[in-house]
């Protein structure tokens, strides 16, 4: 059975789990937004495909934006062309720091293969881009290569095998985008499951770790 989560963003951008009101029967499709964070877990919203389709309805009626996905991380929300990382853990995480927030978390980097690491160290020697990790070790710390000379060997989190184990994001708060290490809530909630921000500077490049550089 495919499974469904609804999120309903209201116009100051807060974002709530859209679940299926309790004692009802399996077919019922009454909704609510509101239940204690304590009395929460990672099931809750799983919808399926009628059901999913009325919260969306439920929502819209409520004059919400509705945000359909079929993923268990909800709270997350990718920047277009990103593919996130295959670190459950750290997903799993970063959605509950979302869902304690009621903000989605927006993620603007995940997995990377070794040419998008090499683009991006590439920018980085020429004075154009953000620090990047190293592509390979074939040439020298400083030096600028094609990317036929590449070891393609990235050192990047996120190129970890296999599919990468760190994020560059950030959240979507009611004045719009900001990197996670800005809000202090959020910063708070990152300690207590184990994430850190371990590049100097970067306060957006979160991992799973306690080494705080940021």
């Amino acid at each position: 059975m495919n499974t469904f989560h609804v999120v309903a963003v209201k116009d100051d951008n807060k974002a709530h789990l859209v679940m299926r009101r309790r004692g009802q029967s399996p077919r019922g499709l009454a909704f609510t937004i509101w239940r204690a964070l304590t009395d929460i877990d990672d099931r809750d919203g799983a919808l399926d495909a009628r059901q999913a389709a009325a919260a969306v309805k439920w929502v819209k009626k409520k004059g919400w934006r509705p945000r359909l996905v079929r993923n268990k991380y909800p709270f997350i929300m990718k920047a277009e062309g990103v593919v996130l990382p295959g670190d459950d853990a750290l997903l799993t995480k970063l959605n509950r720091i979302g869902r304690e927030l009621r903000r989605l978390v927006v993620v603007k980097s995940g997995y990377r293969n070794n040419y998008q690491q090499w683009v991006l160290r590439m920018r980085y020697l020429r004075g154009e881009g953000n620090l990047a990790a190293r592509c390979c070790r074939s040439f020298g710390e400083r030096v600028q290569h094609s990317w036929a000379a590449c070891g393609k060997a990235s050192e990047s989190n996120h190129s970890y095998p296999p599919k990468g184990r760190a994020v560059d994001c950030g959240i979507l708060l009611g004045s719009g985008y900001t990197s996670i290490g800005n809000v202090p809530a959020a910063r708070k909630l990152m300690q207590d499951y184990g994430l850190c921000l371990e590049v100097p500077g970067e306060k957006w490049h979160v991992t799973t770790g306690t080494t705080w550089r940021s």
